[in-house]
């Protein structure tokens, strides 16, 4: 599963320097999170919790975080704050 977190972060990171700067996917997270917030519990299983991009079964405990797949989206926003871009060309 570390493997997995780890590839988020390097997608994380690909993304923002083909587009030259990290704002754009920061903004998106954020919505992503904050739609998350609105999704009602009930409405997901674990099975289609796994097709999000941002899981919303998960909490964020030290428990939860040892079997998410993704990195808590707070270290994601964090890390491509933390980027110096240069894009890709």
């Amino acid at each position: 599963l570390g493997l997995s977190r780890q590839r988020e972060y390097s997608a994380d990171e690909t993304g923002a320097r083909m587009v030259g700067q990290p704002y754009g996917l920061i903004s998106a997270l954020q919505k992503l999170g904050a739609y998350n917030q609105r999704i009602p519990t009930t409405a997901l299983s674990p099975s289609t919790s796994a097709l999000c991009i941002v899981k919303p079964l998960f909490g964020s405990g030290t428990l939860s975080s040892l079997f998410s797949t993704h990195p808590p989206l707070e270290a994601r926003i964090q890390a491509l704050r933390e980027m110096t871009v240069t894009p890709q060309r």
